[in-house]
């Protein structure tokens, strides 16, 4: 009975250290994965910006030469 308790100890312990050395290193990627994907995130808010940006100014521009066009016109 005691050597099946031995084993069964061991083995649990194997199995444990199975466990956390499968677990463990795939945390420490995870959060650099998790930081990448806030910086790609990112990446792509600010140039989703910057054309929102780019597309405001053109209209902008094209709003002001009609209207500037319209007053000189009629005044």
């Amino acid at each position: 009975m005691a050597r099946k308790l031995v084993i069964l100890f061991l083995c649990f312990i194997t199995l444990s250290h199975g466990v956390n050395s499968f677990i463990v290193p795939t945390q420490g990627p995870t959060t650099t994965t998790t930081s990448a994907t806030e910086k790609l995130d990112l990446k792509e808010e600010i140039i989703s910006n910057e054309k929102k940006i780019s597309n405001l100014t053109r209209q902008l521009s094209e709003d002001y030469r009609k209207y500037s066009y319209l007053i000189t016109t009629y005044l």
